[in-house]
């Protein structure tokens, strides 16, 4: 039985042809693996870029939101168009749960290539193992936690790996709200970027805050945390019209009086309109442009000179 750059088949009764069971050695090899396989998976990504394929504009559009959806693009483009030529194939008889172990020491960049190259790839990602064992292998104390009440549901695994993912990436905190703080950007990020109706702000607003309260937190905390991910939805928003729209709806949108912690943030209504005056500053119709000063004006007690064009 040969050796694949230090995966070594072991004697056993389960696993690949022959009662073969594979396994990774060390991490010295799992090094060495991986720095096998990336110009392995970069030779057959050229080879399958050679080859058309039609995807739809938007829906290329709305994966190209994260790399992570975009795996799930090009997964399901493989799964239309099938296999390249594999007659060369050194990872073609690989068992799917060593294929795991190796995509994940992989970096998460690489990953939309992987997911392009064999239907059998395109299928992990697809389904529920490989991002299950992401998720215990890169954060294992979230991978125990139970599920939660409240509105904002979990979702599949791979919906968890994101969270995390954004978690660990957008807000880098270390305690147990990680994947909580990642579900919740994740959600309003969605309901701002894609809703056909503009959204209602403070619906948005009291989702959220309910989901922190039913998870445990002091109505302090949970107003602290939501202003938290307000802010970094709107720092990570395209700079396209549909966000200028946005920001302008939500900055003109009236006052309601809420009690406490349901009402708005000083500082995510600063920023918005900060963000307004500055990035988008060219948007603006003469009409607009001194409605939303007025607006600003009515908000906040002094404004800075920069948002007046000085």
């Amino acid at each position: 039985m040969s050796f694949v750059c230090g995966i070594s088949p072991a004697w056993g009764h389960c696993g690949g042809a022959a009662g073969t069971t594979w396994s990774l050695a060390d991490s010295d090899t799992d090094r060495a693996l991986v720095q096998f396989f990336l110009p392995y998976i970069r030779f057959r990504r050229r080879k399958m870029e050679s080859i058309p394929v039609c995807v739809h504009r938007p829906q290329a559009q709305a994966a190209a939101a994260s790399n992570l959806s975009l795996v799930f693009l090009r997964s399901s483009v493989m799964e239309e168009d099938g296999d390249l030529d594999s007659s060369d194939d050194k990872f073609g008889n690989l068992p799917d749960h060593l294929l795991i172990e190796i995509f994940i020491k992989v970096p998460i960049s690489e990953w939309c290539q992987i997911s392009c190259v064999k239907k059998q790839w395109a299928a992990l990602f697809r389904g529920e193992c490989l991002w299950e064992t992401a998720i215990s292998r890169t954060w294992p104390l979230p991978a125990q936690r139970k599920k939660w009440p409240g509105p904002i549901p979990r979702g599949s695994s791979r919906r968890r790996y994101e969270a995390l993912y954004v978690s660990k990436r957008v807000f880098r905190l270390e305690w147990e709200v990680d994947e909580l703080m990642g579900h919740i950007y994740l959600f309003l990020k969605h309901q701002l970027e894609h809703s056909t109706m503009p959204p209602s702000i403070g619906i948005l607003r009291g989702t959220i805050i309910d989901q922190f309260i039913a998870c445990g937190e002091s109505s302090d905390r949970a107003y602290e945390l939501s202003a938290l991910v307000w802010l970094a939805v709107i720092n990570n928003l395209e700079e396209n019209e549909r966000t200028y729209l946005l920001l302008k709806h939500i900055a003109l949108e009236g006052d309601v009086f809420l009690p406490y912690p349901y009402s708005r943030s000083y500082k995510v209504d600063w920023r918005i309109f900060e963000k307004l005056f500055t990035d988008f500053r060219d948007c603006f119709s003469q009409a607009d442009f001194f409605d939303v000063l007025a607006c600003a004006k009515y908000k906040f007690q002094g404004i800075p000179s920069t948002w007046l064009g000085y």
